[in-house]
């Protein structure tokens, strides 16, 4: 594979020739000229729950596989698949159905990193969609029943720090998965505690969480310790105003996700997560009782619209590549001699023409 363009290297954007070999990029190579296209790294989702119909908790292999397609035609070439909460046992039989489909080396559809259990270790008052009867204290056997049929491709587990067991399981696992703040009405202090304890993620900032005040900055206030931030920006879900004010303040350390349910890439209707019932309508995914429920968007809309907002192009690609791949420790999401040859062709509006997976265009 060999393509020129205006290339996001180190960071900006420069004229550039790219070679790779066996899926492998062996070769960058500056330019005078080159096509008036963006190369830009593939999209890393760290967050999403599905897509195109079908959804990482309830959905089989084959209707994943082909969700997983659309993910790159898409412009999301990796995937770490979001189970949320449910049945303990729908919990455990998602884990091993994803986990059979993790570290494939696919280049005909998004690759799955891994797997992230964003829940059923929360409180009732900021649960989202999630529903109150799935909802239990943090629970060691259940995170060894669903890293067991994983088959060692659980690597996220997300908390509110006002679970019973919070703690205990945050001190327990913090060496063997990220440990993500979620879904919590949890203070300052409490939040930055459980960081200090080593959690190292906090899940969509700003959404499922106490709401900042002048004397409670909350969970908001780990914008200043030692993590990696998620945010939504989808134009639904934080407000263009916060976006902008967070890339001006950590974007070395946000992750542009998509927070996406089956309803993405979908007509409007009726769809489901969490196990129960949401409507897609007008671009938003809700519950019954009008509560967001994940978003109806592509990883690709939230970094058009991160864009739209005020957000250099440099710094939107890199929170939706570099830094979730660094987050993941995978040699992917920036373009790199020794990376994974998952790329992007884009014209100036961010519309994809072309997408490599392992050096090879997919259709």
């Amino acid at each position: 594979m060999r393509i020129s363009g205006r290339a996001f290297l180190s960071g900006s954007l420069i004229n550039a020739e790219i070679t790779a070999e066996n899926g492998i990029i062996t070769h960058i190579k500056e330019v005078k000229s080159a096509p008036d296209v963006l190369i830009l790294p593939g999209l890393i989702d760290v967050h999403t729950h599905g897509a195109l119909g079908a959804d990482f908790t309830h959905s089989g292999e084959e209707e994943l596989t082909d969700a997983l397609k659309g993910y790159a035609r898409m412009g999301t070439t990796s995937v770490l698949a979001t189970v949320s909460s449910h049945k303990e046992q729908t919990m455990l039989d998602a884990a091993k159905r994803v986990g059979r489909l993790c570290g494939r080396g696919f280049t005909d559809r998004a690759n799955l990193l891994g797997i992230s259990m964003e829940g059923p270790f929360f409180c009732k008052d900021k649960r989202g969609a999630h529903p109150e009867e799935y909802l239990t204290a943090a629970k060691r056997e259940l995170v060894e029943a669903f890293a067991t049929g994983a088959g060692g491709w659980l690597r996220q587990i997300c908390i509110d720090p006002l679970a019973e067991g919070a703690l205990e399981l945050v001190r327990e696992y913090k060496d063997k998965y990220i440990i993500s703040i979620a879904h919590t009405a949890c203070g300052r202090a409490l939040a930055e505690k459980f960081i200090d304890e080593g959690a190292s993620n906090v899940t969509h900032l700003l959404n499922a969480m106490e709401q900042p005040t002048s004397r409670e900055p909350g969970v908001l206030a780990c914008i200043e310790k030692d993590c990696t931030l998620e945010l939504i920006a989808d134009g639904v879900h934080v407000d263009g105003f916060w976006v902008r004010l967070l890339f001006n303040t950590v974007k070395e350390k946000l992750m542009l996700i998509s927070d996406s349910s089956e309803g993405c890439g979908m007509p409007d209707g009726q769809y489901v997560i969490c196990g129960q019932r949401v409507k897609k309508c007008g671009g938003r995914m809700l519950t019954e009782d009008g509560r967001l429920a994940g978003s109806a968007s592509w990883l690709m809309d939230g970094l058009k619209c991160a864009v739209s907002m005020g957000v250099p192009l440099e710094d939107a690609v890199r929170a939706a590549s570099v830094t979730p791949a660094k987050r993941l420790g995978v040699s992917k999401g920036d373009i790199r001699l020794g990376y994974d040859a998952d790329l992007l062709i884009c014209d100036d509006a961010l519309n994809i023409k072309e997408v490599y997976i392992g050096g090879e265009i997919i259709e």
